[in-house]
């Protein structure tokens, strides 16, 4: 096999590097108190009191940097202090 000049190589490796990170496992989750109450479609529900941080791990796995990105997509507000309902996206890293 060829070898690539060291200059080429150097792109190459640079390049390939900075490839942007790509969502694998995208899933929106909902969460607070009933799930008929949810404002907008979603894959999954989860009850009130649920850590998102830790839920988005056990979807994409734990990791130094974190391996997910958590995209808001509505936040109901509830009166009287029960808790809100929160929908957003999991987006997994590769």
């Amino acid at each position: 096999m060829a070898q690539l000049p060291p200059t080429l190589l150097t792109i190459f490796l640079l390049s390939a590097a900075m490839e942007p990170e790509v969502a694998y496992g995208d899933a929106v989750i909902c969460v607070g108190r009933y799930k008929r109450n949810c404002p907008e479609k979603h894959d999954y529900f989860y009850t009130c009191g649920t850590n998102v941080e830790k839920l988005a791990e056990a979807i994409c796995g734990a990791g130094d940097p974190p391996t997910y990105n958590l995209l808001p997509i509505v936040t109901q507000k509830v009166p009287k202090g029960v808790c809100d309902y929160r929908v957003l996206t999991v987006a997994c890293k590769k």
